[in-house]
């Protein structure tokens, strides 16, 4: 992976792939399963190989959940289908009837207490929940999602909409998805049996994590999660194999960055307490059982998920994170999203960049299908990945120290951007601009507890009313994104009026002044 000393991408990309097809022969790996103690013990071995040292195993509570059957009957004819988690299932009975999915949201539905709803896929598949909460508040005895693919698909489903803190459960009546092909079958039939049954107890999912220098200072996160449903190759034991095709060359050739790797658990769920916010679990129990130390510690981290096809995007939580972004890839950069591993780790102000095309694998009809597996064509999406996650990591161990005036290049623009939107009051933007003037003087490592406290307080994950109301609408990220008919996700915090908003605002640069003090203060000292 190497070439006269220098890193070689078409071998490292080869052997991301290579280690991907071996990962996958586990078929379906869910958190606190049989089969996740058989992959990560898999991971280990590998990585042990690569570090020649020990991994270690984190244990992280989670809930899981498992499919035992799933079938639907029309007639004489059994048709495969496949239960969402993480629902009990159940056997039912009843008249069909076919439904639009466009349609269900609207006014212009008949009655349909004590049917089975026959639904046609929507075109954001993520949309199954919103979809089936509002069948169900109709009287649906079960629910049939007819797939736009010629495959089955699980989409988690719970009972409440929105992304929170919080306890929820799951709904009590069979929901499934089926396969294209068998539409024209059910669609003439005037009764139908929805027979299906999932298993779900409290378990164990496991971390895997590699320490590679041992000096805990300058640390670099390199991660995955290899948690998924069904073959999971795009989403994201490909991710997984990224991540061990680079620790293979950082710990030898980058001695200025102490690397840790880590293979997450439950990215795709469950906590033990069933939650609306129910993703990222093992990530989330890693940061936060190790806050102290990431936050002293971690300059940065790089989490890949869902790789398939270019572009490849770079998803930038944090102020260091956008302006590194920038300098690889202009036109790639966005803001980290909440559904990644990396808010785990950016919602404590720490710099990540998630690497995905989420969008491809959305659009292309895999993502969480039984047509994600190792047969797609993802060459040319891991080769972007590699090339520019190799960039990030030369900008990171080679110039880190000279970031700070890019930093402040990049808030300024935002907050720029963020005054023509909606006005900002004088004030606000006289404590975001003193502590910038501390970031451009002072060197990064002397002011990291102070950009920490500006990424948690400028960026903020968010639903408008639209998420409630309409298909295709999904949690957003903003700099400073308050405004008047928002709700702050995972947090819950909402905005209905101006008086609000400003409040926010004022709260903002009281808690930058009480960091910009503080630090000014001890810098004296």
């Amino acid at each position: 992976m190497m070439r006269d000393g220098v890193v070689d991408p078409y071998s490292l990309t080869r052997f991301a792939i290579q280690t991907s097809v071996l990962l996958t022969r586990f078929g379906e790996v869910i958190a606190g399963s049989k089969s996740e103690i058989a992959l990560v013990e898999e991971i280990r071995r590998v990585v042990e190989d690569i570090v020649g040292s020990n991994a270690v195993i984190e244990s992280v509570p989670v809930r899981s959940w498992y499919e035992e059957y799933c079938f639907v009957e029309c007639g004489h004819i059994r048709i495969r289908c496949a239960l969402q988690p993480p629902l009990k299932g159940g056997d039912v009975e009843a008249q069909a009837t076919v439904i639009r999915s466009e349609d269900v949201l609207s006014k212009r539905l008949e009655d349909v207490s004590n049917k089975i709803a026959i639904v046609t896929m929507p075109r954001d598949v993520d949309d199954i929940g919103l979809i089936s909460r509002k069948l169900i508040s109709m009287g649906v005895q079960g629910i049939i999602f007819v797939d736009r693919v010629d495959g089955l698909r699980r989409i988690v489903v719970v009972n409440e909409h929105v992304p929170l803190y919080g306890q929820t459960s799951a709904p009590q009546i069979p929901i499934v998805v089926v396969s294209r092909s068998v539409f024209p079958v059910l669609r003439n039939a005037e009764r139908i049996r929805i027979s299906a049954r999932g298993v779900d107890r409290e378990g164990i999912g496991y971390n895997v994590l590699v320490y590679g220098g041992g000096k805990e200072k300058n640390v670099l996160y390199i991660s995955a999660h290899h948690d998924h449903w069904f073959h999971g190759y795009t989403d994201n034991i490909v991710g997984v194999g990224i991540a061990i095709a680079l620790l293979s060359v950082l710990l030898k050739r980058v001695k200025s960055l102490d690397v840790v790797f880590a293979s997450f658990t439950a990215e795709e769920g469950f906590p033990q307490q069933l939650s609306p916010f129910y993703w990222s679990v093992g990530s989330r129990y890693h940061v936060r059982t190790n806050a102290e130390r990431i936050l002293d510690n971690v300059v940065a981290v790089l989490n890949f998920d869902a790789i398939y096809r270019p572009p490849i995007k770079l998803a930038c939580g944090g102020l260091e994170a956008l302006a590194i972004g920038y300098m690889v890839s202009n036109d790639r950069v966005e803001l980290d999203k909440i559904i990644f591993d990396s808010f785990s780790f950016s919602s404590l102000g720490v710099p990540t960049i998630t690497f995905h095309s989420f969008e491809e694998i959305l659009d292309s009809g895999i993502y969480h299908s039984t047509l994600d597996t190792h047969n797609l064509h993802v060459l040319e999406g891991i080769a972007e990945t590699i090339s520019m996650a190799l960039r990030v990591i030369k900008i990171l161990s080679e110039r880190q120290e000279l970031l700070h005036k890019d930093v402040c290049e990049v808030a300024s623009r935002l907050l720029a951007l963020r005054q023509i939107e909606a006005p900002i009051p004088l004030e606000v933007i006289k404590s975001i601009t003193r502590a910038l003037m501390i970031i451009e003087r002072d060197s990064l490592l002397k002011t990291c507890g102070v950009r920490r406290v500006i990424n948690r307080l400028l960026f903020s994950h968010y639903i408008t009313k639209q998420f409630y109301e309409e298909l295709n609408v999904r949690e957003q990220s903003g700099f400073m994104p308050w405004n008047v008919g928002i709700t702050e996700v995972p947090l819950g915090r909402e905005y209905g009026s101006e008086d609000e908003v400003l409040e926010k605002l004022y709260s903002v640069a009281v808690s930058l002044d009480i960091v910009t003090d503080a630090y000014m203060l001890f810098s004296l000292q």
